[in-house]
C-alpha cells in the first residue's frame, strides 16, 4: 500500500521549500490542537494523535488556500452561496456580509464538516461547545502564523493551468477529489467501504470524483472544480454533465491518430471521440470494428473516455446483442443519453411526485 506523505498531496513538480515551510507549520498546529483539546468540556470530539495531524494538515491547507487565494474554499462558498444564499450554511446569516480571509466563521464551518470526517456516523451541533472554543482559538493561531506562509502556491498554479483538453481537466478533478484538504479524507474512507484489499484502481477513483455527493452541502468534486476554473459558463455546464457519464456498449467503426468514431449500440448515436492524451496513448487492444464496454464525457464539444474500458472482443454476436439488451433495461443510466427513456423516467417521476402530493 503506498504510503501517504503531506507532499504527496500536492501537484506534482511542486516546490519542495514551499511543502517543508507548510509542514513545519502543520507540526506546530498539531501541538497547538493538543493544547486546545486540553481545555475541552466533552470527550466527543478528542482526537488521537494521528488524527490532529491530520487535522493539522487540513487546517494548514485550508490557511493556505485563503493566504494565496487558490481557489478551493472560494468555490465552495459560490456554491453554497447559490444554493442556500449564504456562504456557510447554519454558521453564517442570510445576507450578511462575511469577513475578508481566514476568519473565525469559517474555520468553524471547516470544522464542524470535518469532525464527523473522524468519526464516521457521528454529527455535531455546528455549536458544540468544544467545536467553538476550537474555531476561535485556532483561527487566532493561524492568522499570528500567515506571515510565514509561502507568497505564491502550487496548487494555485496547478488549477489555473490549461484546460484545453478533457485530459487536462481530469488531472485536476483527479487531484482536487483524492488529495485536496477538501475530499481526501472522504476519498480514503470510499475507498475504504467498497475495497477491503487497498487495491482500489481507476473505476473506484472515477466513481468517486465523477459521481459521490459529499457532507460539503451535498455538492461533489465536479461541482468544486467547475467553480475553480477560469472558463465560460457554458464550459463549467459541460464540466456538470460529467455527474451523468455514458456508460454504454460501443462499436469502434472508425479511428485516426486522434480520434475514435464510436456508435453507442444501445440507441445508434456516433460519438467523436479524442484520443492520446500525452504520456497516456489510446489501449493497444483498440481496434478499428471491436466492441467495448465504457464511459465517455464531453468537453469542449468532443467527447473523452472516462475510467476504464472493457474490450468485448471475446464476446459473439449473440453475447453482445444480449448484453445491449440488458443495459437498455438500465433505465438510470440509458435515460442519460437516450432522449426517449429520459422522457419516460420524468414523467414517472411526475407521476410519483404528484401521487405523494395527493397523498
Amino acid at each position: 500500500m503506498t504510503t501517504i506523505t503531506y507532499k504527496s498531496h500536492f501537484p506534482a513538480k511542486s516546490d519542495s521549500k514551499t511543502v517543508a515551510t507548510l509542514q513545519a507549520i502543520v507540526k506546530q498546529c498539531a501541538k497547538e490542537l493538543a493544547d486546545i483539546q486540553a481545555q475541552f468540556h466533552f470527550d466527543t470530539l478528542r482526537l488521537s494523535a494521528p488524527d490532529r495531524t491530520r487535522l493539522a494538515e487540513i487546517l494548514v491547507d485550508f490557511a493556505f488556500d485563503l493566504h494565496a487565494e487558490s481557489g478551493i474554499w472560494t468555490a465552495l462558498e459560490k456554491c453554497n452561496t447559490s444554493l442556500f444564499g449564504t456562504p456557510l450554511p447554519l454558521i453564517h446569516p442570510v445576507g450578511k456580509a462575511l469577513p475578508q480571509g481566514l476568519c473565525r466563521e469559517r474555520v468553524q464551518f471547516l470544522l464542524w464538516n470535518f469532525y464527523p470526517q473522524f468519526d464516521p456516523g457521528a454529527w455535531y451541533s455546528p455549536r458544540h461547545a468544544d467545536l467553538l472554543i476550537t474555531a476561535e482559538e485556532i483561527t487566532d493561531w493561524l492568522i499570528e502564523q500567515l506571515p510565514a506562509f509561502p507568497k505564491t502556491s502550487p496548487i494555485k498554479d496547478f488549477l489555473a493551468g490549461p484546460s484545453d483538453f478533457g485530459w487536462e481537466v481530469k488531472k485536476k478533478l483527479v487531484w482536487l477529489g483524492t488529495h485536496s484538504y477538501l475530499f481526501r479524507v472522504l476519498f480514503e474512507q470510499y475507498v475504504e467501504e467498497r475495497d477491503e484489499e487497498g487495491q482500489h484502481g481507476i473505476p473506484v477513483i472515477d466513481d468517486f470524483i465523477c459521481q459521490n455527493t459529499t457532507p460539503w452541502s451535498g455538492l461533489g468534486v465536479i461541482d468544486i472544480l467547475a467553480e475553480c476554473l477560469d472558463v465560460p459558463e457554458e464550459q463549467k455546464s459541460e464540466l456538470r454533465s460529467w455527474y451523468m457519464r455514458h456508460a454504454s456498449i460501443y462499436k469502434l467503426v472508425k479511428m485516426d491518430d486522434e480520434f475514435t468514431e464510436a456508435v453507442n449500440l444501445v440507441n445508434d448515436t456516433t460519438y467523436r471521440i479524442r484520443d492520446g492524451a500525452p504520456g497516456s496513448p489510446r489501449p493497444k487492444y483498440f481496434k478499428q470494428g471491436m466492441t467495448a464496454y465504457g464511459s465517455l464525457v464531453p468537453w469542449r464539444g468532443e467527447w473523452y473516455w472516462s475510467g476504464t474500458q472493457h474490450d468485448m472482443t471475446s464476446y459473439t454476436k449473440g453475447q453482445i446483442a444480449q448484453a445491449v439488451a440488458q443495459h437498455k433495461q438500465n433505465t438510470q443510466i440509458v435515460a442519460r443519453f437516450w432522449p426517449e427513456r429520459k422522457k419516460m423516467v420524468f414523467e414517472h417521476m411526475e407521476e410519483i411526485f404528484q401521487n405523494q402530493l395527493k397523498y
